[in-house]
């Protein structure tokens, strides 16, 4: 297949495998959001219709949310994610090996293996960080706002369900980043460990995948070269990008000076453009 078939084919692999977790965290977010409510309210009290501040409960319900998680489909649907982002990452060896990269069985099981990145932003930490956080700023907020349990319903429910079919909610928000940056850095780290095991020495920068917003150095990459970039041509934009964070370095995640780290992250948050390694 020509190689830019296979780029195409990894991109929209990658598109699939995060539009198919959306989708699945709607529905487990309703069921969160429904089985969260029940326990809430069976410990809220009310003066006049006004809830009555509870700092016992504003400490509870950080467990009711993960017990309302637990309860729901969210970490099947994130194990499923998993193996889509593995599927991923296995034409992007396929791309490695079309490139000439001679990748063994050994290394890509291994890199393959090295999925983290998912359990850090999606269950354990990430989740309890924003998720978790963010529902019980919602009730300190109501309690200590004079609001009903109707007003506190309501903004749980937008925050988990959004307003309307054309509003996700806030928690898809944060999932759909979370889950495009993760992807798109698992397989960075993939190439990333590829270009070290076999010491190549450039790389190929995903082509014709611009869009608007996309970041100074992901344009750069694009429209001043074509093939293969040597490395050293990728770090001497590293340092121009590293002394002007606002500009040419708009956007990056900061400690991006390196190739290794360039692989993983490319652009930044959210870049869904790939930078595969290879040796010329």
């Amino acid at each position: 297949m020509p190689i830019l078939k296979l780029y195409e084919q990894s991109q929209q692999e990658s598109e699939q495998a995060i539009n198919d977790f959306l989708k699945g965290l709607e529905i487990s977010s309703e069921k969160t959001f429904k089985e969260l409510f029940k326990l809430i309210l069976k410990d809220l009290s009310s003066n006049k219709g006004k809830l009555v501040i509870d700092d016992d409960l504003i400490n509870q319900v950080r467990q009711y949310v993960i017990d309302a998680r637990d309860k729901s489909t969210y970490e099947a649907n994130v194990l499923k994610f998993v193996d889509s982002a593995k599927d991923v990452g296995r034409t992007d060896i396929g791309i490695n090996k079309e490139l000439g990269n001679k990748v063994s069985q050994k290394v890509a099981d291994r890199l393959l293996n090295n999925n983290g990145i998912f359990t850090d932003g999606l269950t354990a930490g990430g989740y309890e960080v924003n998720v978790v956080n963010r529902v019980q700023t919602l009730l300190y907020e109501a309690m200590y706002n004079n609001l009903s349990v109707v007003e506190l319903q309501g903004n749980l429910e937008k925050y988990f369900m959004g307003q309307s079919t054309n509003d996700t909610g806030d928690l898809v928000k944060w999932a759909k980043q979370t889950a495009q940056d993760a992807l798109y850095q698992y397989t960075g780290e993939l190439n990333s460990g590829i270009s070290t095991e076999l010491n190549l020495n450039a790389l190929f920068y995903t082509p014709s995948i611009l869009i608007e917003g996309s970041r100074p150095i992901c344009k750069h990459f694009i429209d001043d070269f074509t093939g293969a970039i040597p490395y050293d041509e990728v770090l001497k934009s590293l340092k121009k990008a590293e002394k002007d964070p606002t500009g040419f370095g708009a956007g990056m995640i900061e400690g991006t000076n390196t190739i290794a780290e360039f692989l993983k992250n490319r652009g930044g948050y959210n870049c869904i453009h790939k930078a595969y390694p290879t040796l010329v």
